[in-house]
């Protein structure tokens, strides 16, 4: 990072690239040091260091829906009936999900 005479501000800018990895949040620094006739010299003081935090947009346990062969069913009093719940995505560990049946 360079600065020209009379330059008082500069970006840094970094591309945070998506990816299909299931994980939760990561996060990096950056700090500046400061830096005399090319030779790294002391760090700055701690307001001199950005920590950037990525939220995790995947779900390594996964999603879950319905197989949609089997969404809508007919059948009769006395028998039973099955719905495919399919894992969708990411299949890491383990995943609980809930449910309920309701009169419509």
């Amino acid at each position: 990072l360079s600065f020209a005479e009379g330059e008082a501000f500069k970006n840094i800018t970094l591309r945070i690239r998506n990816d299909v990895e299931p994980e939760g949040d990561e996060s990096f620094s950056v700090t500046l040091s400061v830096v005399t006739k090319g030779l790294v010299g002391e760090l700055l003081d701690s307001a001199d260091t950005a920590r950037v935090t990525i939220t995790g947009n995947d779900d390594g346990a996964g999603v879950l829906s319905f197989a949609t062969k089997s969404l809508n069913q007919v059948t009769s009093e006395g028998s039973s009936i099955s719905f495919e719940v399919e894992r969708n995505i990411a299949q890491y560990g383990e995943l609980w999900e809930p449910w309920t049946v309701t009169d419509s």
